[in-house]
Parts: C-alpha cells; sequence; structure tokens
C-alpha cells in the first residue's frame, strides 16, 4: 500500500489523472485492491451500481448483495456539491458508508448521522498533504475488507462521529462561556491578571482595577488587529498606569446607575466605612453578632474555588500564599477574614452569610457596590 501511494502522488503532482475514468482505474480501483477487496467479483465490487433510478461508481458488499460502502469519484477538484446526492442515495439506500473522492481527496462519511453535510463526515484524508503511512492507517480504519466485514470500521466510525459531535459541541459552547466568565468575573481570574500584571511591569493593581478590566472587555470573541495588539512588555522608560475604572469611550450611564453608590445597612442600621472593604468586615461582624451560633456555617458557605476566605488561623485563609499574609484580619477572636479579594467576591460572601444565617440578602442587609 506505501508503495502504491507513492506512486499515485506522484502521479497526482504530475498530472497524469486526466479525467474521471483516469482516477477510478488509476487510483480508486488498485487502492481498493490493497484494501482487500477483489476488484473482479462483480458481487462484491459493483461498478455503476444503481437502484430506483439513481447510480453510484461503485457499491463495495462485504456480504453479498447487500452493499455497506457508497464510493463516488469525480475528477480532479470537481467535489464540490457532490456530497448532497451521494448522501441521498446512500440514506435511502440505508447504506452506512460513503466516501467520496478525486483520487487526491477521500471525505469520509457517515450518511443517516445528525448534523450538515460537514458535520457528518468523518475525516479528510489528502493523499498529497499527508503521509503515507497516515494515508494507508486511514484508508484500511474506514475501507478495509475485513474490517468492513467484520464490523469493526462501521463500529470506529461511529465512535469517531461522537467524539467530533462533542468536540462541536465543547467549541460551540466556548463563547457562552466566555461571555459568563467577562460578565461575572471569577476570583481566580481576576488574581491572575492581578498577578500576571505585577510580573510584568512590577506593580501589582488594586482587584477592583482588575475586575473592571476584565468587565469592561467584548464578551464575545475577536481577533485583535495589529494596531489593537498589545506591547510584550512596557520599557522603563514607559509609565504603567493601571486600568481605569471605566473606559472613556464608555456609553453615559443612566441617571440610576451615576447615583448609585456605596451602600451598606443591618436590619435598617446604616453601616459606616470608608470603602468596600471596611463595610463588607462592619457587615461580616454585625452578623457574626447577631448569630453567633452560625460562624462555621458562614465560614464554610465563604469559601470559593481555591480560598477558604473565613478560617481559623490566618494561613488558613489563603493556603500556600504567605505573600497575602498582610490582606488577612480578625474577623472575631479565634476567626480570620482575608481582604484581599474583588467586590464582586465581597458581594457574594456577605449574600452567602446571609443565606447561612437565614435572613434576607436585600431586605435585612444591604450591601450595594457600583459595577455589581
Amino acid at each position: 500500500m506505501i508503495d502504491l501511494i507513492h506512486k499515485i502522488a506522484g502521479r497526482l503532482e504530475s498530472g497524469s489523472y486526466i479525467n474521471e475514468a483516469a482516477i477510478r482505474i488509476g487510483i480508486i480501483e488498485p487502492v481498493l485492491a490493497k484494501l482487500g477487496w477483489d476488484t473482479t467479483d462483480p458481487s462484491t465490487v459493483l461498478p455503476e451500481f444503481s437502484s430506483h433510478g439513481r447510480r453510484v461508481d461503485y457499491a463495495l458488499c462485504a456480504y453479498p448483495a447487500r452493499p455497506s460502502v457508497f464510493i463516488e469519484a469525480k475528477a480532479i477538484g470537481k467535489v464540490e456539491a457532490a456530497d448532497r446526492q451521494l448522501f441521498e442515495y446512500a440514506f435511502h439506500e440505508g447504506v452506512p458508508f460513503a466516501v467520496l473522492t478525486d483520487g487526491r481527496t477521500w471525505s469520509f462519511y457517515l450518511p443517516s448521522a445528525q448534523g450538515s453535510y460537514e458535520d457528518r463526515r468523518l475525516y479528510k484524508l489528502d493523499l498529497l498533504e499527508r503521509s503515507p503511512d497516515e494515508c494507508e492507517r486511514i484508508l484500511k480504519r474506514y475501507l478495509s475488507y475485513e474490517r468492513q466485514r467484520s464490523g469493526a470500521a462501521q463500529s470506529d466510525a461511529q465512535q469517531d462521529y461522537a467524539s467530533r459531535a462533542n468536540e462541536r459541541m465543547a467549541s460551540d459552547t466556548l463563547a457562552r462561556a466566555w461571555s459568563e466568565i467577562v460578565t461575572e468575573p471569577d476570583p481566580v481570574l481576576i488574581e491572575l491578571l492581578v498577578e500576571r500584571t505585577e510580573a510584568l511591569c512590577g506593580i501589582r493593581p488594586p482587584l477592583e482595577a482588575a475586575e473592571n478590566f476584565i468587565l469592561m472587555r467584548p464578551a464575545t470573541f475577536s481577533r485583535p488587529s495589529e494596531s489593537q495588539s498589545l506591547p510584550s512588555k512596557p520599557t522603563p522608560q514607559q509609565d504603567v498606569a493601571v486600568p481605569p475604572s471605566r473606559p472613556s469611550q464608555e456609553p453615559p450611564r443612566t441617571r440610576g446607575e451615576a447615583s448609585r453608590k456605596l451602600a451598606a445597612s443591618f436590619r435598617g442600621e446604616a453601616i459606616a466605612g470608608r470603602d468596600a472593604t471596611a463595610m463588607f468586615l462592619q457587615l461580616l461582624r454585625q452578623l457574626v453578632s447577631a448569630f453567633p451560633d452560625r460562624i462555621e456555617q458562614i465560614a464554610t458557605a465563604a469559601k470559593g474555588r481555591t480560598r477558604n476566605h473565613i478560617a481559623r488561623t490566618a494561613a488558613d485563609v489563603y493556603p500556600d500564599r504567605p505573600d497575602l499574609t498582610h490582606a488577612v484580619v480578625e474577623l472575631i477572636p479565634g476567626w480570620f477574614v482575608g481582604t484581599n479579594i474583588a467586590n464582586r467576591e465581597k458581594h457574594r460572601i456577605v449574600k452567602a452569610a446571609c443565606e447561612a444565617c437565614g435572613i434576607a440578602f436585600g431586605r435585612d442587609l444591604i450591601f450595594d457596590l457600583p459595577n455589581i
């Protein structure tokens, strides 16, 4: 088979196959013979197979009079739009496998599968682009007489289709996942951005600035143009600026958005604080004071993916991050809370703490933060 593929490739490059007949005699039939098909047996390899007014170039019968593969041949470069006719015929005849080829490219299909013609294509093999070893492997996997007869080819084809279908589903979901990530940034993503920024320029931006930077990114994928590409590393002469909390090109805010300010209250009593962190600590202390027997439930509810946030020791708040011990504050005697978190995570923790205490967030306890 390897020697035959080498010869075919050389003739393809020299333009020796001038029409469809040359493709069939010089490529398809010799390949089928190497794959174990008796091309001289009209009960096994049926040229010009026709039924119900339709015709296909070859029907391969692993068992007599039972076509298991249809092959449609076209002249070099003439395979476009030929798949529809092949699919309709294969589907009508109940043939589980179909091949469309111009001698150079071989497209293997499952006609009864779901999706577009492209979705139902298992593999597109180009004899000039793939190595002879790869060509031999794919041709044998799908078209070997013995594998067709045993059912192994069909079984592998079904598995390959299912795998491709899963990959397509995952790929189609990427845009939705990205949209959710940038509209509700995960604390881990925020911290990664902060740490990478610090590694590049030596200055650690505030977590709130990193969160706002993510929020103002487009929610859909786009390929940046050359003019949009960022320098890989600032030079010592460049000023390194922390991303602004809001982009200058942001549309004007509504009156409600413009008037929204940092505010907090517990059971109708306003909580004072110079910033979101101070209010965050005051609210947690108010909750613990009102529900002293719920501290463990509050700590459990506060847990993030990689952070405890509230723990019995300062070291347990940010495990394996001794550089963040400066951001750990004693909440009450014997319990500590981390403050190296973005406003969105502060908001989540307070809301989760309310649920652990059985009170209504937004009514019994209010914690309004800009951009949340």
